[in-house]
Order: C-alpha cells, then sequence, then structure tokens
C-alpha cells in the first residue's frame, strides 16, 4: 500500500495498521522519485494501493501535485475515484469532474452502511459513465469490501435483500 496523504494526523498510522491487518507492505511516498525505490521494491506485488489527499482540486496547483505524485502511467496503473453515498449529488458531481482531469477507471462507493438512499450510484454512472469498482458497507477490513456486480448494484438501488443494520460497538 503505498501512501501520499502525509497532510492529515494520524492517516499514516492507520494505514499502517490496516496495512498489518491485511498483511500487506506498506510505504509513504512523498516524491515522484520515491516512486522508482517503491518500485523495485514492490515490482513482485500484483495491487499497490495508494491513499491520497482528500483534495477538493479547486486550484491547477492542487491538480498539477496530485499528477506529479500519483504511481507513473509506466507502472499499468488503474484508478478508482472514491465517494462516499452520503454525499449530495451536486458537490459529488463537481469534484468528481475536477478529478477527471487526472483521471479514473471507475468509482468505489463508501459508507453504504449509514445510508437508507443509494440513488447517487446511479446518478454518478449516468454522469460519468464509469462502471462502480467496489462497496465500502462498514468500518471491518476486510470483511466489509465488496466487488461489485449488476446484480448487487440493483440490489442496492431498489431494497431486493435484507442487509443487516451496522451493530453498536460502543456497548
Amino acid at each position: 500500500r503505498g501512501y501520499l496523504d502525509t497532510i492529515k494526523v494520524g492517516a499514516a498510522d492507520q494505514l499502517r495498521i490496516y496495512a498489518q491487518i491485511l498483511n500487506v507492505p506498506f510505504a509513504i511516498v512523498r516524491s515522484r522519485e520515491e516512486w522508482n525505490v517503491a518500485q523495485a521494491k514492490l515490482g513482485h506485488i500484483n495491487h499497490i494501493l495508494v491513499d491520497c489527499p482528500g483534495f477538493n482540486l479547486r486550484t491547477m496547483e492542487e491538480v498539477e501535485w496530485l499528477k506529479e505524485m500519483i504511481p507513473p502511467a509506466e507502472m499499468d496503473r488503474r484508478l478508482h475515484y472514491v465517494q462516499s453515498v452520503l454525499a449530495r449529488d451536486e458537490e459529488t458531481f463537481d469534484i468528481a469532474a475536477r478529478y477527471q482531469m487526472i483521471g479514473f477507471h471507475d468509482v468505489i462507493f463508501t459508507r453504504l452502511d449509514e445510508s437508507s438512499r443509494q440513488g447517487l450510484i446511479l446518478n454518478f454512472q449516468d454522469k460519468f459513465k464509469v462502471p462502480v469498482h467496489s462497496f465500502g458497507l462498514g468500518n471491518r477490513i476486510p470483511e466489509d469490501f465488496e466487488f461489485a456486480t449488476k446484480e448487487r448494484v440493483v440490489d442496492f438501488m431498489f431494497k431486493l435483500s435484507h442487509r443487516p443494520k451496522r451493530e453498536d460497538t460502543h456497548g
């Protein structure tokens, strides 16, 4: 797992713990050149997950910085846009349109366990014409991660199957 978000306090430690839970390597990348080092060390790995700062990309400087910092195209990268279903369509579309300047191949929707409405899934696909990659259905890693299928998207949209409510873990 690569890590670019050195801005949020404690985020690196949290991701390091996730990497330990998943039993995968972890690295922090602070410059474009460090990708070469990471690639040399992780060349045998099929997938490298990269967590980036949650920029709104309001300035071209942020866009250019992110373009420089994501894995180079030579690494045969595949970029996923991660989106909470709790967000409003207008705000989501505005930010996702800016991320299109960088390019993304598909979308991962999170926080489905906290929402009773999943219309954003359909609306996002209609607007950006990208497939849904997967869903985040809770806080447990990797148990609450599910790859998307056409049937599961329809299931979420029309509430065809019963999904248990998130358990209260606070006692």
